[in-house]
């Protein structure tokens, strides 16, 4: 087959305004978006594709793929040509989404990891997808006015109600931005309840009275705004037990300056060595969890081994989580530190 230099946007997404939005802002830029099912006949043919197309470049939500590739390791195995995977940008939207976790899709060979794609984001000043798709494929780089005349043109209106949507409306920030200003401005500190130590937590309460504050919401607002953060994995119940609310219950964000200094890949690589987590079948109520670990367990061995406080591990662990590297094993929830049965998804 001859190369071509039509500029194309491959995009295997899951149907909906994510993919109505990214297929409208790429026609703005006169770049063909051209539809591929998440199979992994259709994945492993990519890479000829891209090949064969040098103005081509592939956009893959990694949540749209989990059926053939199950996490992005399973997902580089599946795409081995490093030049591929080079002019592949990946998103995900269900969980935080820090430089260092872009680092290392970058260290795997991917162009770049973005948090969820839709209008807003791709309106956004800071939302680069769009300037890397120009970079690659040789078009002007996109003019608000033109984008925004497409997304009406194809009455592709801003989804508010998203975890995400919800806090750009309210703040005009990114999740992840809200979730670093919350760390900085409420008083995280170690507190006791019931003769109980929870470290490094905020009141409920205090987030409330400090957003109020700091943007135009009601209490009500802000609550839905922590809901938010809570719903993406950005903040969590000190226990686990309760949802946001404009309460004295403790909270904390899975966010801290040590994390933001390590690699999830470096991280995994430890936990899966020879000397790392002890994984074996575990029995529970009668039933046995083959090839599983503790979620405690997890949680001594990095705080043994890398030095981090239990809730630094934790929050490195439900990185992995977010990766889906790391899952529960009958997937009720995220990483606790806790007598809870975990698995390594390979």
């Amino acid at each position: 087959m001859s190369k071509t230099n039509i500029s194309t946007a491959i995009i295997c997404m899951p149907k909906g305004e994510a993919r109505d939005a990214v297929r409208a802002a790429l026609a703005a830029m006169n770049v063909e978006p051209q539809d591929i099912l998440p199979s992994r006949a259709e994945l492993a043919k990519l890479v000829k594709t891209l090949h064969n197309h040098t103005n081509a470049v592939a956009i893959i939500d990694l949540a749209g793929v989990r059926h053939a590739a199950a996490n992005i390791l399973a997902l580089a195995a599946l795409l081995p040509d490093p030049s591929a995977r080079q002019r592949i940008a990946l998103t995900r939207g269900h969980c935080g989404l820090w430089p260092t976790d872009r680092t290392w899709t970058q260290e795997l060979g991917f162009a770049d990891l973005y948090a969820q794609l839709d209008s807003i984001s791709l309106l956004a000043e800071s939302s680069g997808l769009l300037d890397w798709v120009a970079r690659i494929t040789g078009v002007a780089p996109a003019q608000h006015s033109v984008l925004k005349r497409q997304f009406d043109a194809m009455q592709i209106k801003p989804d508010y109600s998203s975890q995400r949507g919800r806090i750009r409306l309210a703040t005009g920030l990114t999740a992840e931005e809200l979730c670093a200003a919350l760390l900085v401005h409420v008083n995280a500190k170690d507190r006791t309840y019931n003769f109980k130590l929870y470290p490094n937590c905020f009141l409920g309460k205090e987030a409330v009275d400090w957003m109020t504050g700091e943007y135009a919401v009601t209490r009500d607002g802000a609550v839905r705004l922590g809901a938010a953060l809570q719903e993406l994995g950005m903040l969590h119940h000190a226990a686990h037990e309760q949802m946001f609310e404009d309460e004295p219950f403790f909270y904390r964000t899975e966010l801290s300056a040590t994390t933001q200094r390590m690699s999830p890949g470096a991280t995994l690589s430890l936990l899966k060595s020879k000397s790392g987590v002890i994984v074996r079948d575990r029995s529970y109520h009668g039933i046995t969890y083959p090839a599983c670990f503790v979620g405690s367990h997890a949680v001594d061995w990095l705080h043994a081994k890398l030095k981090l406080s239990r809730l630094d591990a934790e929050i490195m662990l439900n990185r992995l989580y977010g990766f889906d590297l790391i899952e529960h094993v009958t997937r009720e929830h995220p990483v606790q530190d806790g007598m809870y049965f975990y698995r390594f998804v390979s």
